[in-house]
């Protein structure tokens, strides 16, 4: 009776929040993890009632070997029982990291709602349904507020959205208002026998984390309904969202001078004119206008430099991003470097910690993690790659910048007393000449911190002291274009 409960529930979340109409096709995408197995096994019984074409989606990232076979078999078992079509494809998402400068959780990310769209469709379903549950909600509205987001990250994830701008696929989340407990009691009162990734344990992910450490221990200490207060704020966060959204909405064609499919020009007096919200507001419209969904430091950077900056000022974006202070008070936002600037790159990044950061201009991916003392310690004492480097935290002053060398940079490569000019540096490690300019490096308040792929500086270093360190990598990842 309660798993009938349970499915009655979840139909009622559906009618209520529009998430399904009555005789639509869905694909439901299906890991094999108890919440896609639930999630499917529910549409798959409230299916005849609402006219729903519902098949099951799967795809093998390639990552888990003789266990993703077994989960695919799995998924393949489920729909048949479920007399359910299913659709399954296989990628190699470490390919895509190697390729395309993702993170492994990004790439993976990535190809999932690639397949999910790709597959939904050639078969001409209008929702694609996922398994995120309120726990996911909760652990998403936490690692957000720990790396500094504002309202609309903690807004979380919602319950729908449009697969793409221009997709008319809706993605859906029927069971984001149900904890993960309840969906292990219906799995076992249904019989379903879902499949365990090894790797949800894995404490080296910050969600494994924040799920098996922050949140029992925020449960235990604090409160017992952690999970629905997050939820709650999440909630809060996106209604501000929709308000600030229609407040830039309004504002941006009062900025806006030029803009095509790749660019967007916009009138920088006005901008200086609006509260400093509305203008980070203004520039996060514009972007998104061409395609990027830009960090927090970057956001920073761009809006220091609309604010602040002299005429022929420029910073550099994911994605091949531009933006360019023009004369005549005109914020240029492109896609590509605009005809005519000079090589080499004299632009700057803002670095995102913890996370990723591409700059396409050299070619690069920075990663960037914290670790404590003693693991700090470890690392450096051992085998350190080129590529990698581990400074102390107390000693930075954010945010940091990457660019590359300028007349007089100096620093004091580590191990060393005294100071060296970078252009004496890239000589002696025996640097070409033409591959100097392209060396990123990695910048505290006017210091170097890293010569990234070489050495950092000796006044970051890790010592005895240390409490905690950050952790940098720089990983090539396409030609410089």
């Amino acid at each position: 009776m309660r798993g009938r409960q349970f499915v009655d529930g979840i139909a009622g979340v559906i009618a209520q929040r529009r998430l399904i109409d009555p005789g639509q096709g869905v694909l439901v995408g299906v890991s094999g993890g108890p919440d896609s197995v639930a999630l499917l096994h529910v549409l798959a019984a409230l299916a005849p009632d609402y006219g729903w074409d519902v098949w099951a989606g799967h795809l093998n990232h390639g990552l888990r070997g003789e266990a993703a076979a077994e989960d695919a078999q799995y998924v393949r078992a489920l729909a048949s029982s479920l007399k359910r079509g299913w659709i399954e494809e296989e990628v190699n998402v470490a390919e895509i990291v190697r390729l395309g400068a993702y993170s492994l959780e990004q790439a993976g990310r990535h190809a999932r709602y690639a397949f999910f769209r790709r597959a939904a469709e050639e078969r001409g379903l209008q929702r694609v349904a996922l398994g995120h549950t309120l726990d996911d909600q909760a652990e998403t509205v936490l690692l957000r507020l720990l790396r500094g987001s504002g309202v609309e990250g903690l807004a979380g994830i919602p319950w729908q959205r449009s697969m793409a701008a221009d997709s008319a696929i809706q993605v859906v989340r029927p069971l984001l208002g149900t904890t993960r407990e309840e969906i292990l009691e219906y799995c076992a009162e249904s019989d379903l026998k879902p499949r365990i990734d090894a790797t949800n344990d894995d404490l080296a992910f910050w969600r494994n984390r924040v799920r098996h450490l922050l949140m029992p221990l925020l449960e235990r200490e604090f409160t017992p309904n952690i999970r629905q207060l997050l939820g709650r704020t999440a909630a809060i966060c996106r209604e501000e969202t929709l308000l600030l959204h229609r407040d830039s909405d309004s504002a941006f064609p009062a900025a806006l001078l030029e803009q095509t499919a790749d660019s967007v020009v916009l009138d920088r007096s006005t901008m200086i004119e609006q509260p400093l919200g509305r203008c980070r507001r203004i520039l996060r419209r514009a972007l998104r206008a061409i395609g990027l969904h830009p960090e927090y430091g970057h956001m920073e950077s761009l809006t220091d430099l609309v604010l602040g900056a002299a005429e022929g000022a420029e910073i550099h974006l994911p994605g091949g991003v531009v933006a360019v202070l023009e004369e005549g008070g005109r914020v240029l936002l492109a896609r590509g470097r605009p005809q005519g600037k000079p090589l080499p790159w004299r632009g700057t990044s803002s670095l995102v910690i913890p996370g990723d950061t591409h700059v396409p201009e050299l070619g690069v991916l920075f990663r960037t993690s914290w670790i404590d003392g003693e693991e700090a310690r470890r690392v450096v004492s051992g085998y350190l790659p080129r590529h990698v480097a581990v400074v102390e935290a107390s000693a930075l002053e954010h945010p940091l910048q990457i660019r590359t060398r300028r007349e007089g940079d100096r620093f004091r490569p580590l191990g060393m007393t005294g100071t060296r000019k970078i252009k004496d540096f890239l000589m002696s490690a025996r640097v070409p000449r033409a591959e100097r300019d392209l060396v990123p490096l990695v910048v505290s308040a006017g210091q170097i911190v890293w010569v990234a792929g070489h050495r950092p500086d000796d006044r970051f270093r890790v010592t005895a002291q240390t409490r905690l360190a950050l952790q940098l990598e720089c990983h090539r990842w396409a030609p410089r274009g």
